[in-house]
């Protein structure tokens, strides 16, 4: 989705939006610039709020999402309290608030912890074949970290199926977590620790402040309401399993 080559796109969804007598809207997309959002906000009329789910840098819009910066401590915060001291990390892609958010929450936690270190780093692409990739590199370093955080569950699993191929045992050999918890994590061998993102609750919130704009007429005012998360600890990441 890109509204670099339309930009009449927004004003043509909403005209179309209130035809079936909506009032406003919720979305979520990623990928979107910056920019972008603020074409989707100067090109909204005042009357009709609009609320997305998707991290963004600067608040153009009003946004409820999950706080990405909080799980990825959660994730240094575990590794350190397993003991795991030289750690690795399989970045998204960076042009995504999301990723960088990721990212950036565990950097600073290992840096914030005298006696933890991040050794070994791979710029991943959310899917599971930059997994297998990130692995072929981790085998190339001298020193290799003992825990690996893949910052979503698709790069986990490839890096997790390339390693056990190679012998690797986990978390015997190696410790891994990943993110957003998906089914996968739960019925892979060996189980995933992967940090979980209640979408019921995200929706319940979004919905909730979406219906206070509509009650209110208020109009945008760059307010970000963040979702707590989880870290759902599995066998992939306990010492002594």
């Amino acid at each position: 989705f890109s509204l670099e080559n339309d930009k009449t796109l927004v004003e043509t969804l909403i005209d179309n939006l209130r035809s079936l007598g909506y009032t406003a809207a919720v979305i979520f997309i990623p990928e979107l610039k910056e920019d972008e959002y603020r074409h989707i906000l100067h090109s909204t009329p005042g009357d009709f709020p609009i609320i997305s789910c998707s991290n963004i840098d600067n608040s153009v819009l009003d946004t409820v999402t999950f706080d990405a910066y909080q799980g990825a401590t959660l994730v240094a915060k575990h590794f350190h309290e397993q003991g795991y001291r030289k750690l690795g990390i399989i970045e998204g892609p960076m042009e995504m608030p999301e990723s960088r958010f990721r990212t950036n929450g565990f950097n600073d936690y290992v840096t914030h912890v005298s006696d933890e270190d991040i050794i070994w780093s791979y710029r991943g692409n959310y899917n599971h074949d930059s997994g297998v990739a990130a692995f072929e590199d981790f085998m190339k370093q001298d020193d290799k970290p003992e825990a690996v955080f893949a910052t979503n569950d698709a790069m986990a699993v490839g890096f997790m199926e390339a390693a056990r191929k190679a012998g690797y045992e986990f978390p015997k050999d190696i410790a891994l977590a990943g993110y957003d918890n998906l089914p996968i994590c739960e019925n892979h061998y060996p189980k995933i620790t992967s940090v979980n993102t209640d979408y019921t609750r995200l929706a319940l919130n979004t919905i909730e402040n979406l219906l206070a704009r509509v009650d209110n007429k208020s109009s945008h005012q760059g307010i970000v309401s963040m979702v707590p998360v989880t870290l759902e600890i599995r066998e992939s990441s306990l010492r002594n399993q």
